[in-house]
């Protein structure tokens, strides 16, 4: 009888961990499906910019048949994803059940890492499972994230409904199922 035993701690775990869960190149896209709420939503990388001698990526955001669309500025450095200029949106080092403050009065929590998330775009595991909350506020004002190795977020829960990766290209690397993609493709024709 053969027993592994797997441990994980902060010490130990691998550094660059950002870069396995938030791969970002200028051209990287992300399309996802809200099921309850049935829309779908969109990300791209369309650029990088220099902020305080720092490289940051652009991530577009937009929403199917909307005009609404943000912009967001992402740095990978080592562990942690870095939102605008200097707030920890991810830290990929913690363990389950450890916070951090993320953005302005967001807290984020990692919940789990290493479970599994059945998509259209594929199933994906040893995700990295974040949940976010504005501290101090009601209920209902939580989020949670799973991101999975090789292809950022693929699943994003709130009180909205539950988003899903549909299609996805990254650093090169189509994520689809081919159905899915054929569909989406003659939604938008």
């Amino acid at each position: 009888m053969l027993i592994i035993y797997q441990t994980s701690t902060p010490k130990t775990r691998p550094q660059q961990t950002a870069a396995v869960y938030f791969p970002v190149n200028v051209g990287d896209q992300w399309i996802y499906q809200n099921f309850e709420k049935n829309f779908k939503w969109f990300i791209k990388v369309v650029g990088a910019k220099t902020i305080n001698e720092k490289r940051y990526f652009v991530f577009e955001r937009s929403f199917e048949k909307s005009t609404y669309r943000d912009t967001s500025y992402y740095r990978v450095e080592d562990s942690r994803v870095l939102i605008h200029h200097f707030y920890v949106l991810v830290d990929f080092d913690r363990v389950p059940q450890h916070s951090w403050d993320s953005y302005g009065v967001i807290k984020g929590t990692v919940l789990n890492s290493g479970s599994m998330v059945s998509a259209p775009a594929g199933a994906f595991a040893n995700l990295y499972e974040v949940k976010f909350e504005i501290q101090g506020s009601a209920s209902g004002s939580e989020w949670l994230c799973k991101y999975a190795p090789g292809v950022g977020l693929v699943e994003y829960q709130t009180t909205g409904g539950t988003s899903r990766l549909i299609e996805a290209s990254v650093k090169g690397k189509i994520f689809s199922n081919a159905q899915e993609m054929t569909s989406f493709s003659n939604e938008m024709n």
